[in-house]
């Protein structure tokens, strides 16, 4: 069960064995279970492509591509059983790659096709949405949600807040994550939701205690931990951000932001050198991090 010593075990086993197809594709399982989608995504993709395990695991590398937008819809919306994951994964990725490039009524046709093949899938109604919101049509996106959402559809009520946060509809948007944050499933994401909201407005004290309670929920969210440490070294609580960084480390021991995030609060505190040793860690998980690498250069210039 120590799953961040179990990841750094097998970090260390690919070192020494780079072919080993079995290592790599333990260590993604246990960095998909860790939340650490990034990671996990990276390690799928640096398999052998000819291997059995990759094909096996081209699903699951859509999926997670998914994920790093919204793991627990994607998970939602993955796990339908009415619908097939592979055909499922090809047409979100199309409709995606659709947007990507400005083709938005492309991408928008698919989301609408899929939705009204399954008018009852929450997931595809706020795949829909989202779309509709990134292609300038919030208020269609709007519409739709509030016909279709009910006191048992959390989920949908997480999106109202995501639209109007975005919209600067500040007192819906609270209401809309407030009803989400009533239900189990959902409470996670409506306290970050919250969070997000109170950082639109400016009150760190609100966004510090929202995504506390979001931890007390899930110890192990991630984002919410760095997310933490980004308030709390905003508030000039230097000690406790290097305590937030140093857990989500624990968790996700080659994230790179993590040690450049870190760098400025070991600096805050006065350690200079363990600053330029996070910035160069960063640097070293990934060579083209290029404000880790402006950050070393400032520090190191005389």
């Amino acid at each position: 069960n120590q799953l961040p010593e179990a990841s750094k075990a097998l970090y260390a086993l690919i070192e020494i064995d780079p072919g080993n197809q079995e290592i790599h594709l333990l260590l993604a399982q246990l960095l998909e279970q860790q939340n650490d989608v990034q990671g996990a995504l990276a390690i799928y993709k640096k398999m052998d492509s000819s291997s059995s395990q990759s094909k096996e695991h081209r699903s699951t590398i859509a999926q997670l591509e998914l994920e790093t937008k919204n793991p627990k819809l994607a998970k939602a919306l993955l796990s339908d059983g009415e619908l097939p994951h592979d055909t499922l994964s090809t047409k979100i990725l199309k409709a995606k790659n659709a947007g990507k490039t400005g083709q938005w009524s492309t991408a928008l046709g698919i989301y609408q096709d899929l939705y009204e093949e399954h008018p009852s899938n929450q997931a595809l109604l706020v795949l829909y949405t989202q779309a509709l919101a990134k292609a300038g049509k919030s208020p269609k996106a709007i519409e739709l949600l509030k016909a279709a959402v009910k006191n048992d559809t959390p989920t949908l009520q997480l999106e109202l807040g995501r639209l109007y946060l975005t919209g600067e509809q500040w007192k819906l948007s609270q209401k809309a994550y407030e009803k989400a944050a009533q239900h189990q499933r959902t409470k996670v994401d409506a306290y970050l939701g919250l969070a997000n909201l109170a950082y639109a407005l400016n009150d760190a004290p609100h966004e510090i205690q929202f995504l506390k309670q979001a931890l007390q929920w899930d110890p192990q969210h991630l984002h919410a931990r760095i997310s933490l440490g980004k308030a709390q070294h905003a508030q000039g609580q230097y000690p406790q951000a290097r305590q937030s960084y140093n857990k989500a480390l624990k968790q996700a021991p080659n994230n790179e932001k993590i040690y450049y995030l870190l760098g400025f609060t070991w600096e805050r505190l006065g350690q200079k050198e363990r600053a330029l040793s996070a910035f160069k860690k960063a640097l070293k998980l990934k060579p083209d991090f290029k404000e880790a690498k402006s950050a070393i250069e400032k520090r190191q210039s005389p």
